[in-house]
């Protein structure tokens, strides 16, 4: 039997800032006292995961419960031992006494007794249920208000299907006793018939997914056709019965009020979402009305933004509120917003003991706000709970770092200890000897510096271990001091001076022990020179203090005394470091490095520099170092943009790309934003550079952060475009929009004497793209293509190594009609997977491309894109093996999200191989 977590929920905020568990229940008790771990599924609510949130509760005996959320509105079904209790709050419940009525069940004389008695209740008391006034007031039979009520739940659930973005949660298990015996908030109780419901609800569902493609939300706006207005003004009727009746009563409200939006509609005609669904959906099939989506109003979404933060406390769900939260900030463009909601979001669910949910949402709210101090203190936290050792080591330091550059020495002091006392680093030690150094705490600091210099030289790192051991002598006392110069195998008779010019060090020494310092006036002229050497800040102003330096040596060389030939010795000395600051004096005017217009020049540079002392060979190292993590940085940072969908948020991220890595154009102009090509009229035909587009306008194209792509676009009756396009042509809502004009009509030509004329045959040759085909412009003669259609493979694959515990299900087909390829390429898209446990996510696509050539078919490095893990259903087939279900069973995607990545994905390569075959003709 598993052990259960210790009782009670919730994190605290320590003193600093980190999140500490109090206690936390990932498992359920049975009816039977055995412990069961809960089962769970989220993400956006549509048919498909309503569909799988049946099947997870049907297959535990319809017990657990089903969380839905807009944001402003929270539905808690809670399936229990003894029937099904909904819960809503900021959403009215339908009248269970008004159906009734409706359908004569209930008279009208009874029907006020009830309502009056709903009324009657005092708010914070604790009321009735109406149910229970219908059988005590109306006499009814249990049996009759048990169907009123399994038909509104059903109709209920199957509504917030239309809601506006819905997130979902589902859990098998014991519900929240908690939430679920609220009496503050309106409620209905089902106690019989519970799995006919749910029957009926698996029945219906499939009638929803029809009426979704009209009216994927109830976000929409509502305007009358012609044929709409004739039927009004006729009086004539849309449809028969009651349903036919409440249409036209929908109708004659539409056309009264013309752009009314559905959500206002429903409120003024007392209609369910899935009813009001319904009949927009009849309406709109059959020409009466036109459904449009309301314009972007950033006001309103602002205002509706505030409105859910206002209401969070009331939420019955916190968690799906802040990851709405998070996703209409991520939309509104506020980063740093929707980072602390998800990182609020993370510890909700470290509070519940599912940790690795939790890293999961603080990764993502440390992705979007860096600097959110509580997004990596959770982060941190739940990567300790994952036992992800190394990655809590990693963001420990990040977070130490932030700390000290917030001046919170005793934050990064706890932080730092803890993943000190999992695994001893370099870098940690010197950040926490740093947080020491601050917090005035010498004794402790010199201990951890011990420590340090003792590592550094274990590694190798004798200067560095040096270099350490003079910034802690000014702040330790004279024993530790002595216990610091030991363990840095420093020579006690000389004491480094350290040289800083811009972003490099070098050193000088000058004797100290006691027979050189005899004399009273040599010891002040030391320590002046010393003086000056540590204030130093540029070569310049070092070159003129070695000429000092040297000539107070030779004076002391020729001083006769028994330090003369020390004293020599150090002349000698001073040779190899005066030729550094010579070096150091040639590149001084490049750094810092960060200013540096072309980081890859500069590299070259330094690289050419030949230092002859370590106090300039050091620093110079880590200056390539930094330029070459930079250089890193920046090609991830490449990648990384490539996977922003066109938007808000990929402009700024690529404008932050811009300016982090300005040192960097040639990345830069390799580097490309996705962005929305919009023209008007739509439709037209599109060539960027070299690569003709398939598909017309709006669709989605490239833009360099740096230079300029050549663009055309041709549309039929319009005067076609032709010029360079620029990031700084982008918009801030990431597109671009051209305006083609009309084309002037031009008289025909009278007809005169034809006069033969000959063509002369191009030297390049351009494939003609057949209707609907992208083509590339070539500007040799290749081959000629293969007879056969171009084709595009699904295949699965494994991120690292193949685990042949699992096999895959063959992939549908439908999904290999994604584009139309240009006749010399044939694809194969590759699902990359990776697995923990006996869990498969899918976490990216790998596109091959073969090119037809003059060699025959060559194959071209492959193109990857990668996205936030989704989880692939599995299949435990028997001794040890496993199935994994096709690509389109994955958890929380459809199938025209998975086209759209893939396409996406084939696009990048394609542009990827149109930029090398031109390079290689440059």
């Amino acid at each position: 039997m598993a052990k259960p977590r210790d009782s009670g929920s919730g994190l605290s905020t320590s003193s600093s800032g980190v999140f500490e568990r109090q206690g936390a229940s990932a498992l359920s008790t049975s009816s039977s006292g055995v412990f069961e771990r809960k089962k769970r599924m989220s993400g956006p609510l549509d048919v498909a995961a309503a569909t799988r949130a049946l099947e997870l509760l049907v297959e535990h005996n319809l017990y657990g419960s089903l969380v839905v959320s807009d944001g402003l509105a929270d539905l808690c079904f809670f399936f229990t031992r003894g029937g099904l209790r909904v819960v809503s709050a900021g959403k009215p419940l339908p009248s269970v006494a008004l159906r009734l009525a409706s359908d004569g069940t209930l008279s009208q004389a009874d029907l006020v007794k009830v309502q009056q008695a709903m009324r009657a209740a005092k708010p914070g008391s604790e009321r009735k249920e109406e149910r229970e006034h219908l059988l005590e007031l109306a006499r009814l039979e249990p049996t009759v208000v048990d169907a009123a009520i399994r038909e509104l739940m059903t109709e209920v659930f199957l509504g917030s299907l239309f809601w506006e973005n819905p997130q979902h949660e589902v859990a098998t298990g014991e519900p929240n006793m908690e939430v679920m015996q609220r009496r503050d908030l309106q409620a209905m109780t089902l106690s019989l018939g519970v799995k006919e419901l749910v029957a009926q609800v698996q029945t219906r569902i499939r009638t929803v997914t029809e009426l979704r493609r009209t009216v994927a939300s109830l976000d929409l706006v509502v305007e009358p056709q012609q044929k709409g207005r004739d039927a009004v003004s006729s009086g004539g009727k849309v449809g028969d019965g009651p349903q036919g009746q409440r249409r036209t009563r929908l109708l004659a409200r539409v056309v009264q009020a013309p752009g009314a939006r559905a959500v206002e509609l429903a409120k003024q005609l007392d209609m369910s979402d899935l009813e009001l669904a319904s009949h927009l959906h009849e309406l709109s099939v059959g020409g009466w009305v036109r459904l449009d989506r309301p314009p972007r109003d950033p006001a309103a979404e602002l205002a509706r933004l505030r409105a859910m933060e206002e209401a969070i406390d009331q939420a019955l769900s916190q968690l799906l509120r802040r990851v709405r939260l998070a996703e209409d900030c991520k939309q509104a463009g506020d980063a740093a917003g929707a980072g602390r909601h998800l990182a609020r979001a993370g510890g909700l669910l470290l509070s519940e003991g599912r940790d690795d949910e939790a890293s999961q949402r603080f990764s993502a709210a440390v992705g979007l706000a860096p600097e959110d101090l509580e997004a990596r203190e959770g982060f941190v936290q739940s990567l300790w709970a994952t036992n992800r050792t190394a990655e809590a080591v990693n963001e420990s330091e990040r977070l130490g770092e932030r700390y000290l550059a917030l001046n919170l020495p005793g934050r990064a002091r706890r932080v730092l200890e803890r993943a000190l006392a999992r695994e001893e680093r370099t870098s940690s030690l010197g950040l926490l000897v740093k947080s020491l150094v601050r917090l005035k705490q010498p004794k402790a600091a010199a201990e951890a510096g011990e420590r340090l210099i003792n590592r550094l030289r274990r590694e190798g790192k004798a200067e560095e271990a040096r270099e350490a051991a003079a910034e802690l002598i000014t702040v330790a006392d004279d024993q530790a001091r002595s216990r610091l110069l030991r363990a840095a195998g420093a020579d006690r008779r000389k004491v480094a001076a350290l040289l800083v010019a811009a972003a490099v060090q070098t050193a000088a020494y000058l004797p100290l022990s006691a027979h050189l310092a005899g004399a009273q006036a040599w010891a002040q002229e030391t320590r002046a020179l010393q003086g000056k050497l540590t204030l130093a800040a540029a070569p310049a102003q070092v070159a003129p203090i070695l000429d000092e330096v040297e000539g107070a040596l030779e004076a002391r060389a020729r001083a006769g005394e028994h330090a003369t030939a020390e004293a020599s010795a150090l002349v000698a000395h001073m040779k190899p470091l005066r030729d550094d600051v010579k070096r150091l004096r040639e590149v001084a005017p490049a750094l810092p490095w960060e200013k540096a217009e072309d980081l890859v020049a500069l590299r070259a540079r330094l690289e050419a520099v030949r230092p002859a002392t370590p106090h300039l060979a050091n620093p110079l190292g880590r200056v390539l170092r930094a330029i070459r993590d930079h250089e890193a940085a920046g090609a991830a940072a490449q990648e990384r943009l490539r996977d922003q969908q066109p938007g808000e948020l990929a402009v700024r991220y690529a404008g932050t790309v811009r300016e982090t890595f300005r040192g960097l154009p040639d990345l830069l102009a390799r580097s490309f934003v996705r962005v929305q090509l919009v023209t008007t009229p739509p439709g037209a035909s599109v060539r960027v550079g070299e690569l003709a587009f398939s598909s017309r306008t709006p669709l989605v194209v490239g833009v360099p952060l740096r230079g300029e792509e050549a663009l055309s676009l041709t549309l039929e009756g319009h005067e076609p475009w032709s010029g360079p396009i620029r990031f700084e042509d982008v918009r801030e809502d990431g597109t671009l929009s051209f305006e083609l004009a009309p084309a002037e009509e031009q008289a025909e030509p009278e007809p005169g004497p034809t006069t033969p004329t000959t063509t002369p045959t191009p030297p390049t040759r351009t494939e003609t793209p057949e209707p609907g085909r992208a083509t590339i412009v070539t500007t040799r003669q290749d081959p000629k293509p293969r007879a056969e259609r171009p084709r595009i493979e699904f295949t699965d694959g494994w991120r690292d190594v193949a685990d042949a515990r699992f096999g895959f299900q063959d992939e549908p087909r439908q999904l290999e009609d994604l584009m139309e390829l240009p006749a010399r390429f044939r694809a194969t898209v590759e699902a990359v997977n990776v697995a923990q446990g006996t869990n498969v996510y899918l976490v990216g696509f790998r596109i091959h491309l073969e090119v037809w050539g003059s060699g025959g078919w060559r194959s071209e490095r492959p193109v990857a894109v990668d996205f936030e893990r989704r989880q692939r259903p599995v299949t435990a087939l028997g001794g040890g093996r496993y199935e994994v279900q096709a690509l389109g069973r994955t958890l929380h995607t459809g199938e025209a999200w998975l086209r759209e990545q893939a396409k996406g994905a084939l696009e990048l390569a394609l542009r990827t191989v149109a930029i090398r075959e031109r390079d290689r003709r440059r």
